[in-house]
């Protein structure tokens, strides 16, 4: 199973990173510049907090993805979304712990 692990570090870090992961049997890493932050595709055997694609590897969830999902519902469902913010124990998206954007992606579809 593939995930992808987002790190914003320099590029001395990243270097040494890369190096670590190719001393792991059968392990890679690619990278590619974005925004000043460089995407780790990381091949794993276990799951990570996100949600799994029709490929059957792992997306990781974004703030920017919850973001611009929360600004599609519009206006109409603001009390909706608010409501489920406080059941993740966030007062705003900005607030939302990492961990649980995967979940909370997953019930903000479902309003």
């Amino acid at each position: 199973m593939n995930f992808t692990l987002t790190i914003t570090a320099s590029p001395e870090l990243l270097s040494v990173l890369q190096g670590i992961i190719g001393l792991v049997p059968g392990k890679t890493a690619t990278t590619k510049e974005k925004k000043q932050s460089t995407v780790m595709n990381l091949p794993d055997e276990q799951s990570s907090a996100g949600e799994e694609n029709n490929s059957g590897t792992i997306e990781r969830v974004t703030v920017e993805q919850i973001r611009a999902a929360v600004q599609g519902k519009g206006q109409a469902k603001r009390a909706e979304i608010k409501t489920l913010l406080t059941e993740f124990g966030a007062t705003s998206v900005t607030a939302l712990e990492s961990s649980k954007y995967a979940d909370f992606m997953e019930k903000l579809k479902a309003i």
